[in-house]
């Protein structure tokens, strides 16, 4: 395995201070290839081209290298770090680092084999008629049967009580599944809210106001609480009421976020103020109809206290 690191001497800089910035970072980058590669500091002029495409002075680099005693000339194509081993392992180290601990990890892998061996073995064993290990292993069973059939009985029980419940319609599963496409969830599953919604449907409420009940934020989910979230969602649609109220605080947040450094925010509506102070900026910058959800529940908080 490669070193993840390299390694440079605390005094490099003192030495290669009478080198220009381009030889500088030609010896760094090579030093890293050559720990990648575990080729013990030696480099090709092909790979450190490779790492320095935008280096038209590469060449004169390698020899201001070689001329300061850093580097040494292999051949015309190949050129080694000499101070590389200085730091970092050779690859015959690595290399034998890693046969080491194949080895313990093969030896480990026999050493587990053999106690998990001797466990099963000592749990074979046969034990006396009316040992502890006997009995304890008897009320065990007993307990897990009784635990066994309190569960089906209360699977049954269950099983009896959803046969016996209408399925809701389909208005009522979409409505149910707008509930929770909402940014905040309802407490309750989406079957409930379905058998919930499926009740008010039954009770003469159409489909569409329960819609704009859900949109506008339910706060309890019982029959009472939508029934009075589609009363006020009623109510609002009047004009200078909350609708108009959230609309004209998300629009004024819209804007103050595309208005250029610096913003100030008291310049905002109240509404759109307080939603500054409790709101991330996840939710104020970003969809502005989930914006509208939270400035109405914002807006509801504020009025009941």
């Amino acid at each position: 395995m490669a070193r993840p690191f390299i390694q440079i001497e605390s005094n490099f800089f003192e030495r290669t201070i009478e080198l220009s910035d381009g030889a500088v970072l030609l010896t760094i980058k090579a030093t890293a290839i050559a720990g990648r590669l575990e080729s013990d500091g030696i480099v090709t002029l092909a790979q450190i081209k490779a790492q320095c495409p935008n280096d038209d002075d590469l060449l004169l680099h390698v020899d201001e290298l070689v001329n300061s005693g850093l580097w040494s000339q292999v051949d015309d194509r190949t050129y080694k770090n000499l101070d590389y081993l200085n730091g970092h392992a050779s690859h015959a180290d690595l290399e034998a680092m890693r046969e080491d601990r194949r080895k313990r990890a093969k030896q480990g892998g026999i050493n587990s084999g053999k106690a998990r061996a001797t466990k099963q073995a000592a749990s074979t064993t046969t034990k006396r008629p009316g040992s502890t290990s006997t009995k304890q292993a008897a009320s065990t069973t007993t307990k897990q049967a009784s635990n066994y059939n309190k569960k089906k009985s209360n699977v049954i029980k269950r099983n009896v009580i959803k046969r016996n419940e209408p399925p809701a319609s389909s208005q009522a599963n979409s409505l149910s599944a707008l509930a929770f496409s909402q940014s905040v969830t309802p407490t309750k599953s989406t079957k409930e809210i379905a058998t919930l919604l499926e009740k008010l449907l039954n009770a003469g409420h159409s489909e569409e106001d329960i819609r704009v009940a859900i949109l506008t934020g339910v706060n309890t989910w019982t029959d009472h609480g939508v029934e009075y979230a589609i009363s006020r969602s009623k109510d609002d649609d009047a004009p200078g009421t909350l609708t108009d109220t959230v609309e004209a605080a998300a629009l004024a947040i819209e804007d103050w976020y595309l208005t250029p450094e610096p913003r100030d925010t008291a310049a905002l509506p109240p509404l759109a103020q307080l939603a500054h102070e409790k709101l991330p900026h996840s939710v104020l910058g970003g969809n502005i109809d989930v914006l509208c959800t939270h400035l109405r529940q914002l807006a509801t908080s504020k009025a009941a206290s």
